[in-house]
């Protein structure tokens, strides 16, 4: 449906809405040069929009759709086994802000849900700010490092692609405050916040993997079997463990901490 007030080509009001049904739309990457910013793509999504000159919504009720983001992760489509959330639109002082609600993605690596904010700020630089919170029902421990954005160094990914084993990671939260162009805000503590925790079940950890080490054969003994739980702050991990394996003999209760990824 589509209604209008005044001229059609400088209306006074104006609203659209209507349905969709797997929709595809090409991700666009951010050009400097031109000072284009980065356009998500997505593939397959289906679901209800509506739209005004005051904002919009789009709620969503996709099965086997994907999201590309070009320039934000290594490998920037992540498939979506079902999305279904709402996305609002509006503009505060003029700038653009757009708030996340029951936003809750499935795929193979992980079920997780999301809600929050992200708007637009001179003074936070073309990233814009957030404020988004979550919950992470299941997670892959050893696929984690396929949704760090490339913000967080190739050393850092490297690592947890290969430092994180295995495992399943589940009754989980995490939480992304502040401007993402401080992300993951180590240098500033206070201006943002990157934080993600949650229980493990059967995690293994390979604190010095050989691709990360460059040198062949285990530097650090394997520590398996975790039981316990896993947390992720800035740069930080910390490994809590209420039982664990090290050369195949159990451990207690132990922590273990990497203060810089």
């Amino acid at each position: 449906a589509v209604n209008w007030r005044g001229p059609a080509r400088n209306p006074a009001d104006w609203s659209i809405s209507s349905d969709f049904s797997g929709i595809t739309i090409e991700a666009v990457a951010a050009n400097p040069a031109n000072g284009r910013s980065m356009t998500p793509g997505v593939r397959n999504f289906s679901g209800n929009f509506q739209a005004s000159n005051d904002g919009g919504r789009i709620s969503l009720n996709t099965t086997n759709g994907s999201l590309t983001f070009p320039g934000i992760f290594e490998h920037p489509t992540i498939e979506a086994g079902a999305l279904t959330g709402d996305v609002y639109w509006t503009r505060q002082n003029g700038q653009p802000i757009v708030t996340f609600e029951r936003i809750h993605v499935v795929n193979a690596d992980a079920d997780v849900s999301a809600q929050g904010t992200w708007r637009a700020d001179p003074a936070a630089g073309p990233s814009g700010v957030a404020d988004i919170t979550g919950t992470i029902a299941r997670a892959q421990a050893a696929s984690v490092w396929k949704y760090m954005p490339l913000v967080i160094g190739k050393p850092v990914r490297d690592w947890l692609q290969n430092g994180l084993v295995s495992g399943t990671a589940q009754n989980g939260t995490f939480e992304i405050r502040g401007p993402f162009k401080g992300f993951p805000w180590v240098k500033d503590p206070k201006s943002g916040r990157f934080y993600v925790g949650a229980d493990v079940v059967n995690a293994a950890i390979d604190y010095v993997p050989d691709r990360v080490s460059k040198k062949k054969g285990a530097l650090w003994p394997l520590l398996t079997d975790i039981n316990g739980r896993i947390a992720f702050e800035g740069l930080s991990m910390r490994v809590e463990a209420d039982r664990a394996k090290t050369f195949g003999v159990d451990v207690g209760k132990t922590t273990a901490v990497i203060a810089n990824l």
